[in-house]
């Protein structure tokens, strides 16, 4: 899983004007939201009871998450999830055929997807 966006839990977020972050009190856990996607073709996605750990995304990962996150937040409203996913999995070296035999999108999907990448 890969996480492009982290809010509290009431949704919100901070700034300093050129980043936005949350703030994690230390010694007490917290809830937080994320938008995420399935970085592993072959596995299924996390359920409610999985854990996980944050580490380092590799460079190749943290390109295209940046990437995503960029046309995120240029397309306030727009529903990015099924593009962004799509080129997820794209940057991996994953066809699009074989995508689409695990995962429904369409054209329009594909063609912002290949624009999050900066494929035309």
């Amino acid at each position: 899983m890969i996480a492009t966006q982290i809010y509290s839990d009431d949704g919100g977020y901070l700034s300093d004007g050129s980043e936005s972050f949350i703030e994690l009190p230390t010694s007490s856990s917290i809830q937080v939201m994320f938008i995420a996607y399935c970085a592993d073709f072959e596995k299924d996605n996390p359920q409610y009871s999985d854990t996980f750990s944050l580490i380092d995304l590799p460079p190749e990962l943290a390109s295209v998450a940046r990437k995503i996150s960029d046309y995120e937040a240029a397309h306030p409203g727009q529903d990015t999830m099924v593009a962004s996913q799509v080129a997820l999995w794209l940057v991996q070296g994953v066809s699009a055929t074989e995508i689409k035999d695990k995962f429904s999108f369409d054209e329009n999907e594909l063609k912002a997807a290949r624009t999050i990448l900066g494929a035309n």
